[in-house]
């Protein structure tokens, strides 16, 4: 079921083993381990139920990193995060979290189109990074059981982009 109606993003913890068993072998499929990509994905940011960020092409689960860089931000300069293009950017203002719009542009949108609490923003990612930490142990347990190896380069190169 995805965890939005209409899109296909569905919240790694709910994939099934069996379907992360085909997903993984499909993606794995004749690939060197140098040459395997991340699995597509990223995350989807809600606002009252509402998804207000979500992937564009080209992201992948990886770019959950890019997220970890925010909440290490202080400055209240706009901030490029790659969620797949179009992209958007971020900044910190008086502990606000805010949002721009969406573009294809290396220059930010200066509207800010969302913001939410910047401290709670940092407890959800903290439990969302948590989530995909889990589903990193359960691809590695896939893996095993699949006989590929080296389990934790190929683990790593699918979720988190470099091997």
């Amino acid at each position: 079921m995805p965890c939005i109606l209409g899109y296909f993003f569905i919240e790694v913890s709910k994939i099934s083993d069996r379907n992360l068993e085909i997903i993984l072998k499909g993606q794995l499929e004749n690939e060197k381990v140098e040459d395997i990509c991340p699995l597509d994905g990223g995350l989807v940011i809600f606002v009252d139920d509402v998804p207000v960020v979500q992937p564009q092409c080209c992201s992948s689960l990886s770019d959950y990193q890019n997220w970890i860089d925010v909440i290490n931000e202080t400055s209240s300069e706009w901030k490029e995060v790659w969620i797949g293009h179009p992209m958007i950017y971020l900044r910190i203002l008086n502990n606000k979290l805010q949002f721009s719009e969406l573009t294809e542009d290396s220059v930010p949108k200066e509207r800010v189109v969302n913001e939410f609490d910047f401290s709670l923003f940092q407890r959800e990612l903290k439990r969302a990074i948590e989530e995909i930490e889990d589903f990193k142990k359960r691809v590695e347990k896939i893996l095993e059981r699949l006989d590929y190896n080296p389990v934790e380069k190929i683990s790593y190169a699918l979720i988190n982009n470099t091997y």
